[in-house]
């Protein structure tokens, strides 16, 4: 309570701007300041700007060491208050902070020989190796005293091998790099290799990249694009490209069309695929009798139609051999004056015309299979859907068709037929055949028109 009219005097000493030391009062009555301080009394903690965190002097602070002194070869800390300070390195000695006197103290102290300062302590040196060793395929670094040295390449197949040797120092050897791998930022790694690029792809050959346990080879992703694998950094890549125009896939590379037959020619009796580039032609089955053959020739697709064997008859594109087939002949003989049809099984084949004067003669032998004989028609004879007809005689005023002249034809005994307009700009010309009288309808063309049975 007697300190109360004191407080009041100074705090109104104060808001006057009365704050200088020589107002307060010598009385001792200290006070401890939030800053760790001991004041004569709360005037003078007032005039220094600090506030009072308890009455009486301040507790001096304790010093403690964790290593117990001066201690080079054990890192410590020391504690003063609220302040800690922990051993560190100065080169090859040590700041060694420890208590004198009450206080906190510090000192400079080199270790002792063969012994080198880190983390805060004298430590006798050893040598590391982050890589366990002479271990070629891992980077490592060997570290002995503060020195440090790190695995490296000398040239692309010599690694320069840092360890620790049985003396406990650093040592170095040049390793080569076994077959398959290349020295590349301080270790020995599998390398990639290719048999046709190194750098970069190449689309027009079959390349195939190797690194390790891995091999990949081209391949064609359709007709039109390839998946070519490279090598690049060492590293095994790949890219699918279109082939250029012209050019299409085939095992793995971009060429120029190549044919090719999936039966190996004209087997009639193996459905077959012939391909080239994006065109594919598949056999086939003309009808029952004949096989459409696709087959490859001086790298060009060829076809032929082929007539399948006796007692064979054509099913999906390839001849099949037929059950238990009979032959019949719906001529009974062979008759060139008539055409006739053979049917063995479902396969049938009806007479037909070598040439003009010529007729193929199908018919049934004794064994139930069929055959066929070329005969020649007689004289004033020729052949017509299969069977020698009797030439029929025709005269033509315009020798031919000719739709500028008004023409006739007369078959002989018969009456005339004259050429005649179809439409104002086309005529109907009539002409001559082995077997009678032909027709065709003619356009007269740009700027002419019919009139009279002739184009003008």
């Amino acid at each position: 309570m007697k300190l109360m009219p004191i407080m009041l005097a100074l705090g109104i000493l104060f808001l006057f701007g009365c704050t200088t030391p020589s107002f307060c009062s010598e009385q001792y009555a200290p006070v401890c300041g939030s800053d760790g301080k001991t004041y004569s009394n709360p005037c003078f903690a007032q005039v220094a700007g600090v506030s009072v965190s308890s009455q009486g002097e301040c507790a001096i602070p304790t010093c403690s060491d964790s290593d117990s002194g001066n201690n080079v070869l054990e890192k410590g800390t020391v504690t003063s208050g609220t302040t800690a300070y922990a051993d560190t390195c100065s080169g090859a000695s040590v700041v060694e902070y420890y208590c004198a006197a009450g206080g906190m103290k510090s000192e400079t102290v080199a270790c002792p020989q063969n012994y080198y300062c880190e983390s805060g302590v004298c430590v006798q040196p050893t040598c590391s190796d982050s890589d366990g060793g002479q271990s070629s395929s891992v980077k490592g670094t060997t570290t002995k005293a503060g020195t440090t040295s790190t695995d490296s390449c000398r040239d692309s197949s010599t690694l320069i091998e840092y360890y620790c040797d049985s003396s406990g120092n650093i040592a170095t050897k040049d390793i080569q790099c076994g077959t398959g791998s290349a020295c590349s930022d301080g270790a020995c790694i599998e390398s990639c290799s290719s048999t046709v690029e190194t750098t970069k792809y190449n689309i027009n050959k079959k390349d195939t990249a190797t690194k390790g346990a891995a091999i990949m080879s081209d391949y064609c992703v359709d007709v039109e694009r390839v998946t070519d694998f490279y090598c690049e950094s060492n590293t095994i890549m790949n890219k699918t490209t279109y082939c250029p125009q012209g050019y299409s896939c085939h095992d793995g590379a971009c060429t120029l069309p190549q044919c090719s037959d999936s039966d190996n020619g004209k087997d009639t009796s193996v459905k077959g695929v012939v391909s080239k580039g994006r065109n594919e032609n598949t056999d086939t089955c003309y009808d029952l009798n004949f096989v459409n053959e696709y087959y490859c020739e001086n790298n060009e697709v060829l076809s032929e139609r082929i007539q399948c064997p006796s007692k064979y008859t054509c099913l999906n594109g390839a001849c099949v051999p037929l059950t238990n087939p009979t032959c019949t002949d719906d001529e009974n003989t062979v008759d060139k004056l008539k055409r006739g049809t053979v049917t063995v099984g479902t396969q049938k084949q009806a007479d037909t015309c070598v040439d003009n004067y010529t007729v193929r003669d199908y018919y049934c032998t004794s064994s139930s299979n069929m055959a066929h004989v070329d005969l020649d028609c007689a004289s004033g004879y020729y052949c017509n859907n299969g069977a020698c007809i009797k030439e029929v005689g025709c005269t033509e005023s315009d020798n031919g068709q000719d739709i500028h002249t008004r023409g006739y034809v007369q078959l002989t005994g018969g009456q005339p037929i004259y050429d005649s307009c179809y439409t104002a700009s086309s005529v109907e010309e009539y002409y001559c055949l082995q077997s009678g009288i032909g027709s065709i309808t003619v356009d007269c063309g740009y700027g002419h028109y019919c009139q009279d049975g002739a184009c003008n």
